[in-house]
């Protein structure tokens, strides 16, 4: 089965993500949560809006989306642990920043899109001190025909 341009995104930003080691990537259901665990990372697609500069005229017309995926990187670390949490949060922050830009072109996700941005990179506290993390934005850009949302334009 063929996945429109969007799916593919997503799934490739899956894939490179999860070839970090000891990390485990989880795209949540809407109807339940995994519990998290440490080195997890539940990947989030987000808003999307209309790209007007990056979209083109014609026959047929080629729409532009700006698309948001949160990363969110849990750190639960053992009791026993005395390295600051921030520590911890830090490193697996720069593992994933380092796979994710791994490649030459890395942000067209295999000609798929046109660009990715790096928007933000929000903490979240301790839930009951037991766990806590970042959630690391970034923004694709990617464009196809309006009629064939299969294939990249």
């Amino acid at each position: 089965m063929t996945l429109i341009v969007l799916e593919q995104i997503a799934a490739a930003i899956e894939t490179r993500v999860a070839a970090t080691t000891g990390v485990t990537v989880i795209r949540p259901s809407r109807l339940q949560l995994p519990a998290p665990e440490n080195m997890q990372i539940w990947l989030w697609q987000g808003d999307a809006f209309k790209n007007e500069a990056q979209s083109c005229e014609g026959n047929p017309y080629y729409q532009a989306w700006d698309q948001q995926f949160a990363l969110d990187l849990i750190v639960r670390a053992s009791d026993a642990d005395t390295v600051p949490i921030d520590t911890r949060v830090n490193e697996f922050l720069g593992l994933v920043l380092t796979k994710i830009t791994d490649p030459a072109a890395w942000e067209r996700w295999g000609n798929l899109a046109m660009y990715t941005m790096i928007d933000s990179v929000q903490s979240f506290p301790l839930a009951n001190g037991d766990f806590c993390g970042l959630e690391l934005t970034l923004t694709v850009t990617y464009r196809t025909p309006e009629n064939d949302p299969y294939t990249p334009g």
